[in-house]
């Protein structure tokens, strides 16, 4: 979550009228974290909601399927943020010029520092929302697949030709272990699990009450591919120190403890986890380097430092084998 476009107390004011249930506005507040989206916490007579401006990456068919996939989610008992509608029937409505959507407000907090037994709450809730959501129709592709990160890295090396020595050499690395992956992937075989996932299922966006996960949010990277890949992003986020980048074998080990516990993996998913923690390291490194070096002109959005990232990338480029991973 980020503040990229300002609103103003009129702004909401003006969209409220559209939602009488929700009544009159009291209080608007941005909130800063984030990279993608902007963000504010509402507070209106009924309570607490969040206002989100949806700048500029997806279209409105692919939009309104995010909100279909939430209220799908939260119908089957996982905690995903409802969308409310206002007068005319309509999720989505323009608040400065900006597609935005009025969400309810969950429960709980994100935290950056989640404890091993929050990290296998958390790896259970993932395997219950990639079961929810395999009946979820249409499908939608994965919008940041390994073609579209080759692209991302063309255009750092298009745009920025000279790079400081240590981001160069990080890059080269990104761009080599990227050419791997694609060799990899073309091997990948159709038994593999595939459904709707989330793709994006890092600490900060999920919220906890004390051990128990009260609320997942973010859902704009989701789309179809594998429920390995998926792990692996969570493995990714979760088992491995943010700041650092370092492994942490007793979080890691509890994230799978969680999600297998729910789901086991089938014998071809194992084969293939050391590929998907590689290209899951290789998607936020690429990430997180393009908005270091292209940074966005505008709004409170603070780009990732892509440092640890790049040490995740490394690790997992050293293990060939899922059973070499923490496992209990």
């Amino acid at each position: 979550m980020a503040v990229f476009t300002n609103v103003s107390k009129a702004d909401a004011t003006s969209l409220l009228e559209a939602y009488p249930q929700i009544g009159t506005l009291q209080a608007l507040e941005g909130i800063a974290e984030g990279t993608e989206n902007t963000n504010y916490k509402l507070t209106a007579d009924s309570g607490n909601y969040i206002l989100t401006l949806f700048e500029g990456r997806l279209d409105a068919t692919r939009l309104q399927w995010y909100l279909d996939l939430q209220a799908h989610l939260k119908a089957r008992g996982i905690p995903a943020p409802l969308t409310h509608t206002g007068t005319d029937g309509a999720q989505i409505r323009k608040v400065a010029g900006i597609p935005a959507s009025v969400f309810e407000f969950l429960t709980g907090h994100a935290t950056a520092t989640p404890s091993p037994a929050q990290c296998k709450s958390a790896g259970a809730m993932l395997a219950a929302m990639h079961m929810a959501a395999a009946d979820f129709e249409p499908r939608h592709p994965n919008l940041m697949d390994i073609s579209t990160l080759r692209q991302m890295q063309g255009t750092i090396m298009a745009d920025v030709p000279e790079l400081p020595g240590p981001m160069m050499s990080l890059l080269q690395t990104l761009v080599d272990a990227t050419i791997d992956l694609s060799k990899d992937l073309t091997a990948l075989p159709d038994s593999l699990p595939r459904g709707v996932v989330h793709l994006d299922y890092f600490p900060d966006n999920v919220f906890f009450d004390g051990n128990a996960v009260s609320g997942v949010i973010d859902y704009f990277f989701a789309g179809t591919d594998c429920w390995a890949y998926d792990f692996a992003i969570a493995l990714i986020a979760w088992g491995y120190e943010g700041p650092t980048g370092s492994l942490k074998p007793e979080h890691f080990a509890a994230m799978v403890q969680g999600y297998t516990a729910a789901r086991q993996l089938s014998d071809d998913e194992v084969a293939w986890m050391p590929v998907f923690m590689r290209l899951a390291a290789a998607r936020f490194l690429t990430t997180r380097l393009y908005d270091a070096v292209l940074p966005r002109k505008r709004g409170a959005g603070k780009p990732h430092n892509p440092l640890p990232m790049y040490r995740r990338l490394v690790h997992t480029r050293g293990i060939a084998r899922w059973e070499d991973y923490p496992q209990a």
